[in-house]
């Protein structure tokens, strides 16, 4: 067993209560708006809902037994409060327009920084070439892109409208017209990998595997000097 396994850090325990306190005062805005006759649309069960999310990382980690570093937690609870707290919690898709493609950028980004993360901590050696790591960060990335796409075909399949495959009025969209949603949040989570991807693949090569070949070279040198 690994003792340094830990299973919930101090800075990882203030990430988790930063956006739990965050949530919890977009729920005190809400009762206050609706006590001052405002409309808000929100469904206060849904927050519950939220606050798991953040909380989720914890027994998915502890269960896997890895420890996620602090960029890839926060960029996670980022996503959270943009996409559900903001986007589904408060309607902010009718605030914004197309802030749906941000979000599947921004998934594309943290899915990339899952793979990165899972593979610096499962190889200590760091030894493998950068472009290698590259395409592993990329595919990985656009695999989940995909299965969030198939996820939501199957909810659209019970009633659901998350592919957007109908106009406001409730006329179902044919043809091209009818792919739109699909493929260009297909194409931002392509964008969101692919740049996170090369920006992973980068520091991985500047910072392990450039050094890492450095001292081995200096290390054949001094060797075949020695001889």
């Amino acid at each position: 067993m690994n003792t340094k396994f830990k299973i919930c850090k101090k800075n990882d325990l203030i990430i988790y209560l930063t956006f739990t306190a965050i949530n919890l005062l977009s729920l005190i805005l809400h009762f206050i708006l609706q006590a001052c006759d405002i409309e808000t649309g929100v469904n206060a069960f849904e927050y519950f809902m939220v606050v798991a999310l953040v909380w989720l990382p914890l027994p998915v980690c502890l269960i896997i037994r890895f420890d996620p570093p602090i960029y890839l937690n926060i960029c996670y609870q980022l996503f959270v409060i943009l996409s559900y707290t903001f986007l589904s919690v408060w309607n902010g898709y009718s605030l914004i327009t197309n802030i749906d493609l941000f979000v599947h950028f921004l998934s594309g980004v943290l899915f990339s920084l899952c793979a990165y993360s899972v593979y610096m901590t499962h190889n200590k050696d760091k030894n493998l070439n950068p472009f290698y790591v590259f395409a592993f960060i990329f595919a990985i990335s656009l695999a989940c892109g995909a299965i969030w796409e198939i996820g939501e075909f199957t909810v659209d399949s019970f009633g659901g409208n998350t592919q957007v495959h109908t106009s406001p009025e409730g006329i179902p969209y044919v043809g091209h017209k009818a792919l739109e949603n699909t493929f260009f949040d297909l194409i931002a989570d392509f964008l969101g990998a692919l740049v996170a991807s090369i920006v992973c693949a980068s520091v991985y090569f500047k910072k392990f595997y450039k050094r890492k070949t450095y001292l081995q070279q200096k290390e054949s040198q001094w060797a075949l000097n020695k001889l």
